[in-house]
């Protein structure tokens, strides 16, 4: 995965604190003519990006293809629906409406999935 962001302490290209990464947001929004609802960063920030990475290897654990599924139900609740994707309680609706086995998918979260993105 690429981008991961650990934390906030990180500063780069002149994004420093989620309130800058609005305003990139409705910029790519506009520039691309794509919704995206940079307003997430302002209401209800993500504190990293490594847990809907982890959560997407762990999705890919069980089936690639679904897996894709995933990651387009954690785009559209981050970029449409404003919803922090960095929350389990967002994820396991993501994995389950993928039609992944969330029991499976929680546990891969937690371990293996973790492990191997931590080895990046």
């Amino acid at each position: 995965m690429g981008g991961l962001l650990p934390d906030w302490t990180y500063n780069s290209g002149g994004i420093g604190k989620p309130s800058d990464v609005a305003h990139h947001w409705d910029e790519v929004s506009l520039y691309y003519d794509m919704p995206i609802d940079g307003d997430v960063w302002l209401d209800d920030p993500l504190n990293s990006s490594y847990p809907p990475s982890i959560a997407f290897k762990a999705a890919q654990m069980q089936d690639n293809d679904i897996a894709i599924v995933f990651l387009r139900e954690i785009r559209e609740m981050v970029f449409l629906q404003k919803k922090n994707i960095t929350k389990l309680e967002h994820l396991e609706t993501a994995a389950m409406n993928a039609g992944l086995n969330v029991e499976q998918f929680k546990i891969d979260f937690e371990g293996k999935a973790k492990s191997c993105l931590m080895m990046i």
